[in-house]
């Protein structure tokens, strides 16, 4: 456990007093500052835990107290002194680090893939339109022009061979 740097902090009476000091070798929290007689103090400070932490661990804050008093005033005996602070529930406070629950990965539904659409073909065909629908007027004009192009073909074929015929 670490204690997050810059977070230590601390108050008189709610208004804001002097910076408690952390020493990140003993892992102590400690403060200095004047109280009056019946004043409270507030320290609030913030820990990261580490990683491998779990509910068998135990964080124990153990406060103990002292001070000087002006002279001729009655020393305060304080009730958490270094030697039985540990010993007395007044002195401390135990915490179980709760770790994160495991985070469990949301369920995804399966889906069913999309049944592919039909073809657009023509009536009867597993294939799909490439062009427009010539329908048969459409047919009827290829079959034309392909008898046309036949017969200039063939034309063409008769003069040569005439003109061949002619020369002999």
């Amino acid at each position: 456990m670490t204690c997050v740097d810059g977070s230590a902090q601390a108050t008189i009476e709610g208004d804001a007093a002097a910076a408690p000091a952390v020493d990140t070798t003993t892992g102590k929290l400690h403060w200095e500052d004047t109280l009056a007689p019946g004043q409270t103090a507030t320290i609030t400070y913030q820990v990261t835990v580490n990683q491998d932490a779990n509910d068998a661990d135990k964080i124990v804050n153990v406060v103990t107290g002292g001070g000087d008093v002006p002279p001729g005033v009655p020393p305060v005996v304080p009730n958490c002194v270094p030697d039985t602070a540990s010993q007395t529930a007044d002195c401390t406070t135990e915490h179980v680090p709760s770790p994160p629950a495991p985070v469990t990965p949301t369920p995804v539904e399966p889906t069913t893939p999309a049944t592919p659409a039909e073809p657009t073909g023509t009536e009867g065909s597993k294939l799909a339109r490439t062009g427009t629908d010539t329908g048969a007027a459409g047919l009827a004009l290829i079959a034309g022009l392909v008898a046309a192009a036949g017969l200039g073909l063939t034309a063409a074929a008769r003069r040569r061979n005439e003109k061949a015929g002619a020369r002999d």
